[in-house]
């Protein structure tokens, strides 16, 4: 399964963001170099990987947290340009900095599911709605078809046993009228059935509606 990122971008622009939010960040933490503590620029990498986390996997942002915290000790821990660490403190200083990038990175993943989770979760409800909804519309549909269709079948069956039982004493003329009600009622049907079977068409197909309006 795919790990959506928090903020929906295109696959193209998935690496490109966390790539400018760290250049943002390192020009920061350059430009703040000797005019605020080293635990506050480190403030500025931790944060750097909290935003580009909204983006990357949690391996991925882990192992750029690494690289970082790597660089952040070539470029800024005493002795600069080695990654020899001088003093206890900026020892410790490295190691919370990483520790702090790695659960914010394993709370976004966390983030990220629940927010998968609920998603899905929504989009189940809406479909078993739409269900019911569905089932319901047809059991309407179905009440009125049956309504419509009994009307004229109860004149047909009517006319067609007062022919029955009265053959014979039933006048020529009356017998003419039941008989077109008989096939009036029987046209009706047809119709119906073919208005029925046209509805059924429709609901089992896809129709391209054109869109230009003349």
């Amino acid at each position: 399964m795919r790990i959506k990122p928090l903020i929906p971008v295109s696959d193209g622009l998935a690496y490109v963001a966390p790539a400018l939010v760290w250049a943002l960040a390192w020009g920061l933490m350059l430009m703040a170099y000797d005019r605020i503590s080293l635990g506050n620029i480190a403030l500025l990498l931790v944060l750097a990987n909290a935003v580009d986390s909204l983006w990357l996997r949690p391996l991925a942002s882990l192992l750029v947290s690494s690289v970082a915290v790597s660089l952040f000790n070539w470029s800024f821990v005493p002795p600069r340009f080695t990654l020899t660490v001088g003093l206890s403190e900026d020892a410790l200083l490295l190691v919370t900095t990483l520790a702090v990038s790695t659960v914010i990175s394993y709370l976004m993943e966390l983030k990220r599911q629940a927010a998968e989770h609920a998603s899905t979760h929504q989009m189940q409800a809406r479909m078993a709605q739409e269900h019911v909804h569905s089932q319901q519309l047809r059991n309407t549909l179905l009440t009125s078809i049956s309504h419509d269709y009994r009307t004229p079948l109860t004149t047909v069956m009517s006319s067609a046993s007062v022919i029955a039982e009265q053959v014979g004493r039933v006048p020529t003329e009356r017998i003419s009228q039941l008989a077109e009600v008989i096939l009036d009622e029987a046209q009706q049907l047809h119709r119906m059935t073919n208005n029925t079977l046209q509805l059924a068409r429709l609901d089992s197909t896809t129709l391209d509606i054109p869109m230009n309006w003349e």
